[in-house]
């Protein structure tokens, strides 16, 4: 009998240990939910200085102390994008660690770059923005109007000479798209970087260059370079780049902008990822906010989590079609 009782006891007691245990577990989670963040928050971006996710993260930065009272450290991963990515999938799920995320990152995972699955080892906290693909030409070329030019109406014989930044798959891909939907014959050239293709457009190397808007913001406004059309629904609405009309205006659905959002790792507490959440929506709301957006040339589209993610399974499809059908592959 008294063994029994005793049996009964260490049960009892192992009972309580564990009961206490998880007591104490959700207490801390509780407490450390409740003055998160206890410090600076990381930002990860992949390494280019003055690049869209870059510019993003300097807003984020700007605004940080305003609605989530500390500061943010932006970490600019070398390398491949999917290096800084994969910082972000495999870091603790505690808060401390967000990362700038784009469309790039499920071609990305689609090409099974990088050591994780981004579908599914992120979770898309926000999208805050888009960055319009500029579809460039010298401002000296006999291209004829807008219209005729995106109907393909002309040079339907000659070859065009196509050229793309190869920091962003997404030039790519917008480039492709163009040249399939309007019915013209293409030579596709990869470069270095906006510069390097801006710099073959000016020097007669390319016809049309596919660039960020802003990284010919310098040439246009000196009237070297126009726009011909830029991707995504709606016009920038700074200034002079508000008069460019988009693709979706002259007839033509190119639905791959290059959009920008928030990503963390999978399994953050939920009243961490609640405190969070709400910062980034203030933070998107703020006129600071999207003057700031306005002011480096990306468009501001703030969507909540839900929405965000639908957004990814959207562009994945769509993404999944097209290296398909036009067995596409990034350089």
């Amino acid at each position: 009998m008294s063994r029994r009782y005793g049996v009964i006891c260490l049960i009892g007691m192992i009972l309580a240990g564990i009961l206490l245990s998880g007591c104490s577990n959700s207490t801390d989670k509780a407490a450390a939910a409740g003055k998160y963040p206890a410090r600076p928050i990381t930002v990860i971006v992949p390494a280019d200085v003055g690049g869209r996710t870059d510019r993003l993260a300097q807003i984020i930065g700007k605004l940080a102390r305003k609605y989530l009272a500390r500061d943010v450290i932006i970490l600019r991963v070398p390398g491949d994008a999917a290096a800084a990515w994969d910082e972000v999938a495999g870091a603790k799920p505690d808060g401390n660690t967000i990362g700038i995320t784009s469309q790039v990152m499920l071609l990305q995972s689609l090409h099974g770059r990088g050591k994780y699955n981004y579908f599914t080892s992120l979770e898309p906290l926000a999208g805050v923005g888009a960055v319009p693909v500029a579809a460039v030409v010298r401002s000296d070329t006999d291209l004829g109007d807008r219209r005729s030019w995106i109907a393909g109406q002309r040079l339907q014989e000659k070859i065009l000479r196509f050229g793309y930044s190869r920091e962003n798959a997404m030039f790519h891909i917008v480039s492709e798209v163009f040249r399939r939907k309007s019915g013209l014959s293409a030579e596709h050239r990869g470069l270095s970087n906006g510069a390097e293709t801006i710099a073959a457009l000016l020097a007669g190397k390319l016809d049309v260059g596919f660039v960020d808007v802003m990284e010919a913001k310098e040439e246009l406004s000196l009237g070297h370079l126009q726009v011909l059309a830029v991707t995504g629904k709606q016009r920038l609405i700074t200034g002079e780049l508000g008069q460019i009309p988009t693709f979706h205006e002259l007839g033509m659905d190119i639905p791959f902008d290059s959009w920008l959002g928030i990503a963390v790792p999978q399994g953050m507490p939920p009243m961490v990822k609640q405190r969070l959440s709400e910062a980034i929506r203030a933070m998107a709301k703020d006129d600071e906010f999207r003057y700031e957006m306005e002011r480096m040339g990306l468009l501001a589209d703030y969507m909540e989590s839900g929405e965000a993610r639908s957004k990814w399974i959207l562009a994945g499809e769509k993404l999944t079609g097209l290296v398909r059908e036009e067995n596409f592959e990034m350089q």
